[in-house]
C-alpha cells in the first residue's frame, strides 16, 4: 500500500513539473515534436504519403459539404480578402515572375487540347473581342 502510495505521488509530482514548464521550453517541445513528425513524414512511403494526403483531401471536402450556405458565402469572401492581401504585398519582381508561369502553364495547357478544343477556344476568344469592341463602341457614343 505505502509503494503503491509513493508511486502515485511521484506520478502527481511529475506531472506537475510537466504542468509548470515554460513559454521557452513548450515552444522547443513543441518544435521537438514537429521535428520529429516531419521526419517521419520524410522515412514514409509515397503510398502513404499519397494516402494521407488523399485522406485530408477527403476530409476538408467532407466538412466544407457540411457547411451552410451562409457559412459557405463568409469562407469564400475570407479566401478572396487573403488572396487579395498576399497579391498585394508581393514585390514587382514576384508578380512578373507570376504572371511568366501562368503565362506558360496557359500555354502547356493549351497544347495538351484536341483540335476541337482549341478552336472552340479560338471561338471563345474571339467572341469576347467583339463584345468588347461593341462595348468601347458604345462608350464612345455616349
Amino acid at each position: 500500500e505505502k509503494i503503491r502510495l509513493r508511486r502515485l505521488l511521484a506520478r502527481k509530482r511529475s506531472r506537475k513539473c510537466r504542468k509548470k514548464l515554460s513559454d521557452e521550453e513548450k515552444d522547443a517541445r513543441k518544435k521537438q515534436i514537429r521535428e520529429q513528425k516531419r521526419a517521419q513524414y520524410q522515412n514514409m512511403s509515397d503510398e502513404k504519403k499519397e494516402a494521407r494526403k488523399k485522406q485530408a483531401r477527403e476530409l476538408k471536402k467532407a466538412k466544407y459539404h457540411q457547411l451552410s450556405q451562409e457559412e459557405l458565402e463568409v469562407k469564400r469572401k475570407q479566401a478572396r480578402e487573403q488572396k487579395r492581401v498576399w497579391f498585394l504585398s508581393l514585390s514587382e519582381e514576384e508578380l512578373e515572375v507570376k504572371r511568366k508561369l501562368a503565362r506558360e502553364q496557359k500555354k502547356a495547357q493549351y497544347h495538351k487540347m484536341s483540335d476541337e478544343q482549341k478552336e472552340a477556344m479560338r471561338r471563345k476568344f474571339r467572341e469576347q473581342k467583339k463584345t468588347q469592341q461593341m462595348r468601347a463602341e458604345e462608350t464612345e457614343l455616349c
